[in-house]
């Protein structure tokens, strides 16, 4: 069997294949099995996980002052005849479920508010 010349001479040119397929190779293996990724992947992460534990934190306290309303009952109700689809829609419009600082209601957080709602009132 013939050896190719790549692997007989000893050269800079040779070097610096081996440099690049290391290179090549240690960031194939780093981003696919060694848990290696990019900053903005990383904090596109933070944002989720933060956002997650924030409305996972303010959906008691949602559902709470959405039940602590003098007519309650009524919409408990009304929010129970909405299809289930729109029931954050509907919930976000009461104002219950913004988040402090924000002005605008946070959608996972009316979604989950209204899923807490009718599971305690079922």
């Amino acid at each position: 069997m013939q050896v190719p010349s790549f692997f007989k001479e000893e050269s800079f040119k040779r070097l610096l294949q081996g440099i690049a397929i290391g290179v090549i190779l240690t960031w194939g293996i780093g981003f696919t099995w060694g848990g290696w990724t990019y900053g903005s992947t990383a904090e596109k992460m933070a944002v989720e996980r933060t956002s997650a534990a924030l409305v996972k934190s303010f959906t008691p306290g949602c559902a709470e002052k959405f039940l602590a309303q003098a007519d309650a009952s009524a919409k408990v109700a009304a929010l129970i005849d909405v299809a289930s689809w729109r029931r954050d829609s509907e919930l976000a419009k009461t104002g219950f479920a913004t988040l402090p600082g924000e002005t605008t209601a946070n959608m996972r957080l009316a979604d989950s508010c209204a899923d807490e709602i009718v599971r305690l009132k079922r």
